[in-house]
């Protein structure tokens, strides 16, 4: 929390500080990085305003691929860029021992703990994981007027759309995506 003006939100910090967030030349608002690395410093020293190219590129200079896919999904990078950045995420995550979905010696993960306790993080929040996702949704295609009635998760391989877009639909943040539309 910020002594001098009572709020954990790095964002409002950042503005109580410094003032306006800067906007880049395409109208999106800067995002605001935390120099050391810790996200739970927000003390106005800590934070800078820096373009989402300028996050983008210091984050994956220190191998941060993690971060780098959360930014790069307000960049609008081509999908085979996101993949490669899942990649490269789970790769090193899996070098580093701390993978998820790594197996110990009983046969158990992380994962598959969360699951059976009911509290994995994809559980309940809508989106797409083949375990956890057995909503069913019905998708119309504007267009051919095709409807389809499945999960989040076989929507999203079998029309090859992103996640992400499918998940702000059924948030309503998003009407369509790739001409669908999310029937209730």
């Amino acid at each position: 929390m910020c002594i001098y003006c009572g709020t954990t939100k790095y964002r409002l910090i950042y503005k109580n500080h410094y003032g306006k967030i800067p906007i880049d030349l395409t109208g999106r608002k800067y995002d605001i990085h935390h120099i050391d690395g810790n996200h739970n410093n927000n003390d106005p020293k800590n934070l800078k305003a820096l373009t989402l190219q300028e996050h983008y590129d210091i984050h994956y200079a220190q191998g941060d691929y993690g971060a780098c896919f959360l930014i790069s999904r307000k960049l609008d990078l081509p999908n085979d860029e996101y993949s490669k950045l899942c990649t490269l995420s789970n790769q090193k995550r899996v070098k580093d021992g701390n993978h998820n979905l790594l197996k110990r010696k009983d046969g158990s993960s992380v994962a598959s703990d969360s699951v059976k306790k009911g509290i994995h993080p994809l559980m309940g929040k809508g989106l797409a994981h083949p375990k956890v996702d057995k909503k069913i949704y019905c998708f119309e295609h504007k267009t051919s007027k095709e409807r389809v009635y499945m999960t989040q998760y076989e929507f999203v391989r079998k029309y090859n759309i992103l996640q992400a877009h499918v998940s702000r639909m059924i948030h309503f943040k998003q009407k369509s995506t790739k001409k669908w539309i999310l029937i209730r």
